[in-house]
C-alpha cells in the first residue's frame, strides 16, 4: 500500500508521493497546498533542487551546450539543468579465469573514475529528471588496454522532456557534449552500449511510464548513427565502428588488447571461453579413444593462446543465424523471425531482412556492425 500523511492543520490525508512530501527537507510537518493558499503559509524553502546542487565543470558545460541548442530552436519550456550527481575513484578487477590462463601477464585491475550525469527540466515549477548516464573514465594512469578511454555503461530516460518534438535531439546533445568533453580531456576512444532495453526491464530509473516506447533494434541503430554523425560533422569525433570491426582493423591478436570494462559482455565472454577449454581438457582425460580424438581437434584450436580472441569472435559470429528478423517496412515495430518469414502465405507487406545481434555502426553500411543484442560497445575515435 502506498504511504499516506496527514497535513497537521487540515488532516485531510494525502499520498506522500502526489504530495511530493520528504521528512528529510520539511521535518517540521506536512502542511497541504490547500491550508498553505487559504492561510498564507509560507513554506519552508527547498534545498535540494536540481539548480543548488554542486555545480562541475562537466554539468557546467553540458547544461550550458542543451540550453543553448533549445534557445536556438526558440524553445521556452523549461530550463534544463544537469548535475554530475556522483563522481568517485573505483577499480574494475580482473577476472580469475583471464589472469590465470594469461599468468604473470595481466594487471590485477584496471582504476577509473565512475560518474553518474543526470538531466532535470523545470515542469510546472517542479524538478522533473528526465535523463540519466553512468561514465567510467580510464584516464593515462591507468594500464594498457584501458589507457586514455571513456566508457559510456548506462543510459536511461523518462520520456517526460517538453516539448517532445525535440526530446531525441536534446539527448543526442548531452552524448555530443560528452564526447567532447572527454576529448578535451584527454580522452582518445570512447565505448558506449548499443542494447536495447525492454519495458520490463529498468536500468537506472525504478520505473518507467507504461505508455513509454522503447526503440528496438533498427530504431536503436538509427539513433546511435544519428548522433554520431552529428559528432563527426561537429569534429568532435573521427570515427565509429564496433569493437570486433577495430580488432580486425588493428589486428589484434590477443584478448589482452580487448578494453576491459567493468559490468561489459567482453570479460564474461573471455571467462565463459575460457572455462570451456578447461571443461574440454577434464573431458579428454576420462574419454574413450574415440572421443579422445573428437575433443583432441576441438582443444587445439584453443591450444594457443592468441586462438582465444578468433574463437570468441566465431562462437558470436555463429549465433547470427539464430537472431535474423524481418522488419516490415509499413506497420511500425512489426517484425518476424525466419522461420515465421518463410510460413506460407507471406506477410502482405514488404519485409527487410536484418540480423538482430548486429546494429551498422560504420559509414560503410556493408562492412560494419556493433553488437547490440549482446551489450557489446562500440569504439569512437575521438
Amino acid at each position: 500500500p502506498e504511504i499516506m500523511i496527514d497535513c497537521i492543520i487540515c488532516t485531510r490525508r494525502w499520498h506522500q508521493i502526489c504530495a511530493l512530501r520528504l521528512d528529510q527537507i520539511w521535518p517540521e510537518g506536512f502542511i497541504c497546498n490547500t491550508c498553505i493558499r487559504e492561510y498564507n503559509i509560507k513554506r519552508t524553502e527547498n534545498r535540494y533542487i536540481a539548480q543548488q546542487l554542486t555545480v562541475t565543470d562537466l554539468s557546467s558545460r553540458l547544461e550550458e551546450r542543451v540550453n543553448k541548442f533549445l534557445l536556438d530552436k526558440d524553445c521556452h519550456e523549461g530550463r534544463v539543468t544537469i548535475r554530475v550527481l556522483a563522481s568517485s575513484d573505483k577499480i574494475c578487477k580482473v577476472k580469475p579465469q583471464l589472469k590465470s590462463f594469461y599468468p604473470n601477464q595481466v594487471v590485477d585491475d584496471y582504476p577509473y573514475r565512475t560518474k553518474a550525469i543526470f538531466a532535470f527540466q523545470e515542469i510546472e515549477g517542479l524538478d522533473v529528471v528526465f535523463f540519466g548516464m553512468y561514465v567510467q573514465e580510464y584516464d593515462e594512469r591507468c594500464p594498457t588496454p584501458n589507457t586514455h578511454r571513456a566508457y559510456i555503461s548506462y543510459l536511461d530516460t523518462v520520456h517526460f522532456f517538453r516539448p517532445k518534438l525535440y526530446r531525441q535531439d536534446v539527448y543526442h546533445e548531452i552524448l555530443i557534449g560528452y564526447l567532447n568533453y572527454a576529448k578535451q580531456h584527454g580522452y582518445m576512444y570512447a565505448h558506449l552500449w548499443a542494447c536495447p532495453t525492454s519495458a520490463d526491464f529498468d536500468y537506472i530509473f525504478h520505473c518507467h511510464p507504461p505508455e513509454q516506447r522503447f526503440p528496438k533494434l533498427k530504431h536503436l541503430r538509427d539513433w546511435c548513427r544519428k548522433m554520431l554523425d552529428r559528432a563527426i560533422a561537429e569534429h568532435i569525433a573521427i570515427d565509429y565502428k564496433n569493437i570486433m570491426q577495430d580488432c580486425l582493423d588493428n589486428q589484434v591478436h590477443t584478448v589482452l588488447d580487448i578494453p576491459y570494462f567493468d559490468d561489459d559482455l567482453w570479460p564474461i565472454v573471455i571467462e565463459d571461453s575460457i572455462e570451456n577449454t578447461t571443461e574440454i581438457s577434464g573431458k579428454r582425460k576420462s574419454a574413450n579413444t574415440y572421443e579422445k580424438k573428437l575433443l583432441k581437434k576441438t582443444a587445439n584450436q584453443m591450444s594457443n593462446c592468441t586462438d582465444l580472441l578468433s574463437i570468441i569472435f566465431s562462437t558470436i559470429e555463429k549465433r547470427k543465424e539464430f537472431d535474423i528478423r524481418y522488419y516490415c517496412t509499413v506497420c511500425d515495430d512489426f517484425d518476424l523471425c525466419k522461420k515465421c518469414y518463410n510460413v506460407e502465405p507471406k506477410y502482405e507487406h514488404k519485409m527487410e531482412c536484418s540480423v538482430l545481434l548486429t546494429v551498422d555502426m560504420s559509414q560503410d553500411n556493408e562492412e560494419n556492425s556493433l553488437n547490440s543484442n549482446d551489450k557489446s560497445i562500440a569504439s569512437t575515435l575521438l
